[in-house]
């Protein structure tokens, strides 16, 4: 961030966030592999659950203060706090955290090979499916922050305050229920039925937009509580998914394909769903975000009936027998 003010043409700027990014891309994988080797097996999908509300309340506390810095004090210094902050950061972790190594138990060690997986994340087949219908998930789920807003505003006719009401509410959702939902969930479900029982609702929610101006307000109370649900649903249990097929050498290479299949959503998600929305209109670009998200939706579901289970029994509707 300190280089990064220092720029002063547009070729320039663009390098350097494309370094800026790189490391934070690099840091991302690194930091959920980490999970595994301090907190406990069982503590997986609230420790997720627990990133994702910093991550969110990051966002929620960042929107603020860069608006009160950036009018107050100057851009410039936008960059000198986000360098001290991260910096900070980092001797914090290494002030808090010491070094650990995991090890797994046998039973672990006997599941991991029987279900086929191997010492690298490429070798394991199930896995690549799963990062490529993730990607094809996370490109319907992106369109909340490209797509949806021009729709809104140009054909919900909904002010930019309107609007970010609705993010809000998204955002209180996660904030409110993530940890408590995660918690009372996990005791019950499988992961994978979980991931699916989330995306369902993601896709419904979207579904819902091709009927959006038939009923504004409650089409729209319907698509926000569905997307917010089906996310804290979902993405923990995905993330708790690919940490879990993993063995300890090889936890950054397994969740840096997860955070690839994102950034990959990320790259192609605003210029698809823009371009759909601009040639075809928004009907057509819900109706196809919605047979995207079934095929997404229907990997899943071959993925969770072909997966080996652990120890514990499970029904068929994927809630957990506790017998």
């Amino acid at each position: 961030f300190f280089a990064l003010m220092q720029m002063k043409t547009f070729l320039s700027f663009c390098l350097m966030v494309f370094v800026v990014s790189s490391i934070a891309d690099g840091f991302r994988p690194a930091m959920m592999a980490s999970i595994s080797a301090y907190a406990k097996k069982e503590n997986y999908n609230r420790s997720l659950s627990l990133i994702r509300l910093a991550i969110n309340l990051g966002f929620a506390a960042g929107a603020a203060v860069t608006g009160f810095i950036a009018l107050h004090f100057g851009y410039r210094w936008l960059f000198i706090i986000d360098g001290l902050t991260c910096i900070l950061a980092a001797f914090f972790l290494l002030w808090a955290l010491e070094p650990k190594e995991e090890v797994l138990s046998k039973e672990e060690a006997k599941i991991i090979s029987e279900d086929g997986i191997g010492s690298s994340a490429y070798a394991d087949h199930r896995y690549l499916l799963f990062v490529f219908f993730q990607m094809l998930s996370a490109i319907v789920f992106m369109q909340l922050f490209s797509t949806v807003p021009v729709f809104m505003k140009d054909n919900l006719l909904f002010s930019e305050a309107e609007y970010g009401v609705v993010m809000m509410v998204n955002g209180l959702i996660i904030v409110l229920v993530e940890m408590p939902l995660v918690y009372i969930l996990e005791k019950h479900f499988e992961r994978m039925t979980l991931v699916v029982l989330g995306y369902a609702l993601i896709v419904s929610g979207f579904a819902s937009l091709m009927v959006a101006e038939a009923s504004v307000h409650m089409i729209m109370s319907y698509f926000i509580i569905a997307i917010s649900i089906g996310e804290v649903v979902c993405f923990p249990f995905s993330n708790s998914f690919a940490l879990s097929r993993s063995t300890p050498g090889r936890r950054g290479q397994y969740m840096g394909l997860y955070s690839m299949g994102f950034s990959t959503a990320f790259i192609i998600a605003p210029s698809l769903g823009l371009h759909i929305a601009e040639v075809y209109g928004f009907e057509m670009l819900w109706l196809g975000m919605g047979i995207l998200g079934m095929i997404a939706l229907l990997g899943f579901v071959w993925i969770r009936q072909t997966e080996k289970k652990p120890a514990e029994k499970t029904t068929g509707f994927g809630l957990v027998n506790k017998e």
